[in-house]
């Protein structure tokens, strides 16, 4: 019987550990406007519209974000007198990941009068290649 329940329990622990696996993308960067970090930047991040977390750069403008699971994240970046920034991250449900990093820098800009930079108007893409295990722009939209 003791040995029963010992191999149940490893079965189990087995099956808990396989089907509870999630893909992880840890972001990592930092926040800039004309090359000096940028403080308290607002990370709002999107999933299917719905809002689900926001983060700040820290004093340094520095940010690390976990986003968990299989689905496409808008992460946009906001600070009070500059423009709003985007970036769509997938993490499409065919592909398993495990736990990948991607580090990145993006550039703020203040807002000017009849002026908007072509930066802002660009939303990168970036996508999990499966032949090459690692998350990659592919476009902006």
């Amino acid at each position: 019987m003791k040995l029963f329940l010992f191999i149940l329990s490893i079965n189990l622990a087995i099956s808990f550990d396989a089907c509870c696996q999630t893909n992880i993308l840890v972001l990592k960067g930092s926040v800039y406007y004309k090359n000096n970090r940028l403080a308290d930047v607002a990370m709002n991040v999107y999933s299917k519209g719905e809002l689900i977390e926001t983060v700040k750069t820290n004093s340094r403008g520095k940010f690390v974000l976990k986003l968990t699971g299989k689905d496409n994240y808008t992460v946009e970046f906001k600070k009070e007198g500059y423009f709003d920034r985007q970036m769509i991250f997938s993490a499409h449900p065919k592909n398993d990941f495990g736990r990948e990093r991607f580090s990145f820098e993006i550039d703020m800009f203040k807002f000017k009068e009849d002026e908007t930079p072509e930066e802002v108007t660009k939303v990168p893409l970036i996508e999990y290649i499966p032949n090459e295990k690692q998350f990659k722009f592919t476009q902006n939209l």
